[in-house]
């Protein structure tokens, strides 16, 4: 695994359907500062909307659902 790699799957690996992928994610997160650094971010992120620390914009609301609608499905 790379880092374009782990780019594109980080979502899949965040959704935690596919434990063979989550296995490859982690050593690539345990073993690249910059991926790691992403990750730790993102998961504080995350939390942080699920516990209401912080609320998201009415523009994020837009944006993600504009991305969505574009994204391909699998």
């Amino acid at each position: 695994m790379n880092c374009a790699e782990f780019s594109r799957y980080y979502t899949d690996f965040r959704d935690g359907n596919d434990p063979d992928l989550a296995a490859r994610m982690r050593v690539h997160v345990e073993g690249c500062r910059r991926c790691g650094t992403h990750h730790r971010a993102l998961l504080i992120g995350v939390e942080a909307l699920q516990y209401g620390e912080i609320e998201p914009s009415e523009g994020m609301h837009h944006s993600l659902s504009a991305r969505f609608k574009t994204r391909p499905i699998r």
